[in-house]
């Protein structure tokens, strides 16, 4: 891709994020572009998500961007979190927040089926969060599940144990399943045939190397604003080979990595566009401030990130999908705040010699851990160099594969690397859940009071405004940044060809699922109301 290409798009994506943050700070009616009708004749389209889904269960299923593309589709949620950090309606309504009993109320909306035709019903919600629960856990820990039940047929009662900011978007992501799926205690096996769909869509009968096929579920609530009829799924990971089908017109979306491919369309050769949306992750330099002494120092660490010429060592190692990040959130966050500390060599050089004072050494000898064949390996290699010709620095980069780099993580043995932040829409919590004190990521650890309670404090305080929920993220960003505790270095984007059926997936800023979501409805999500 051209630099030109890859730099507008970081002007657009930056623009996107500052709308965001203005809508958080008091316009919630801001909902990413639909369009109004479907192109004519395109009532079916075909992708390529380059991967499968490891299973068909909600709860269990993995495999990136094909995985959250068909739990969005075959499974409805109570609610979903949008790109602006707010709630739309799902199959629920409604909800009411009891803070005095720690529970809240949803409401269904009435009339709710399953694509079968038969009644999906508040015990079918109840089975949904005791399942999720049992097979992986990961957005129930804040469940009272003793207390969770079915009030009547429309009406659930989900008790919490704890109340914070991520309560809401967790039990939303929890996609609403069937009791009679589960009732076997085999639904993690359940074939594709075997599926109740409580989402827009339903799938053919499906077996791991095929097309994905998936038909609107006319029993939907929202399916009149469905605009789909039959979306096919394939799973070519070869990019050339992809790559070729799309040529051919066999396919309307694909994922593309490869600059040739991306400047092949964009240049007119192939036909279709280019649209590269960012990704919710930014990968930098993190020291381990709890166990390794060297890196307690705060002058070192600053000499460290103002040595680093972080903009040419992303155009020079990154590529296309990749941009240079501005703080801990990515650009497309509606928290982010530009916090990135300016390459200075001089400026580096009297941090050292600040550090030299205070500690009497007179050299440094530090560690980066990598995992093989990763390009947080190749940057660790231009980050050696480079703290070598700046500063004198030794730098030793040792490479490992995953076992090896995760247990030295858990040991507490990782010193310094760079390392990519959790994903989870822009909810902050689960954004940073590696710096979270309980986290047992050390190397990600904040090691201070003051920041620790600052994340806790928008974590778990419900009544913050937005503007204030916002400023307190801008101060944990600018004292995260600022202290040289992590070093922003790139953030993802995610690069699509797209032929005429599809004529745009403007408005979504996340590459999985929610791509699909943005593309299946016609009309922008309707707030949820409650509170």
């Amino acid at each position: 891709m051209k630099k030109k290409t890859l730099t507008r798009l970081l002007a657009a994506a930056l623009s996107l994020s500052l709308i965001f943050a203005l809508s958080a700070c008091g316009n919630n009616d801001a909902q990413p572009n639909q369009p109004d009708s479907p192109p004519a004749g395109a009532r079916e389209i075909v992708l390529n998500l380059d991967g499968e889904p490891s299973s068909l269960n909600p709860m269990l299923m993995g495999g990136g961007k094909c995985a959250n593309l068909m739990a969005n589709t075959l499974y409805g949620f109570l609610w979903r979190v949008e790109y602006d950090d707010t709630l739309s309606c799902d199959l629920a309504g409604s909800y009411q927040l009891d803070r005095e009993n720690m529970v809240i109320i949803a409401k269904l909306r009435s009339g709710l089926k399953f694509a079968d035709g038969s009644p999906l019903t508040a015990e079918d919600v109840v089975c949904s969060i005791l399942t999720s629960a049992a097979d992986s856990g990961s957005n129930t820990s804040s469940i009272d599940l003793e207390r969770t039940q079915a009030i009547d047929e429309t009406t659930v009662q989900i008790g919490l144990r704890t109340l914070s900011y991520a309560t809401m978007g967790d039990i939303g992501s929890i996609g609403i399943i069937s009791k009679a799926w589960t009732e076997d205690g085999s639904n993690a096996e359940k074939k594709s045939a075997d599926i109740l769909a409580s989402g827009a869509y339903t799938i053919e009968p499906w077996s791991t190397g095929n097309d994905m096929v998936y038909v609107k579920n006319p029993n939907y609530w929202n399916a009149d604003k469905v605009i789909y009829d039959k979306i096919t799924v394939k799973c070519i990971a070869d990019e050339t080979t992809r790559f070729l089908d799309y040529q051919n017109g066999g396919v309307d979306l694909i994922i593309l990595a490869k600059g040739e491919n991306i400047d092949s369309v964009e240049n007119g050769l192939v036909p279709g566009t280019v649209q590269i949306l960012p990704m919710q992750s930014v990968q930098g330099l993190a020291f381990d401030t709890e166990n390794i002494d060297t890196f307690k120092n705060e002058n070192l660490r600053l000499a460290i990130a103002h040595a680093l010429d972080v903009e040419a060592l992303v155009t020079a190692y990154c590529g296309p999908r990749y941009g240079v990040a501005q703080s801990v959130y990515p650009t497309s966050s509606p928290y982010c705040a530009n916090t990135a500390l300016k390459y200075d060599p001089e400026l580096a050089k009297d941090y050292l010699q600040k550090y030299y004072d205070e500690t009497g050494a007179s050299s440094v000898e530090i560690t980066l851990t990598a995992k093989t064949g990763g390009l947080d390996a190749t940057l660790s290699e231009a980050i050696q160099y480079q703290l070598d010709q700046v500063l004198g620095i030794k730098v030793n980069v040792s490479v490992m594969d995953n076992a090896s780099y995760f247990d030295a993580q858990a040991k507490g043995e990782q010193y310094a690397s760079i390392v990519p932040l959790a994903r989870g829409h822009y909810d902050p919590s689960k954004y940073m859940n590696a710096w979270m004190p309980q986290s047992s990521n050390s190397i990600m650890h904040m090691c201070s009071d003051e920041l620790n309670g600052l994340l806790l404090e928008t974590v778990n305080n419900m009544d913050l405004t937005g503007e204030e929920r916002t400023a307190k993220l801008a101060e944990l960003q600018k004292k995260l940044t600022g202290t040289g505790k992590f070093v922003p270095m790139f953030e993802d984007f995610i690069c699509f060809a797209l032929n005429g059926a599809i004529a745009s997936v403007d408005g979504c800023v996340s590459g999985d699922g929610r791509l699909l979501q943005t593309l299946w409805l016609s009309e922008a999500p309707t707030p949820l109301p409650g509170g």
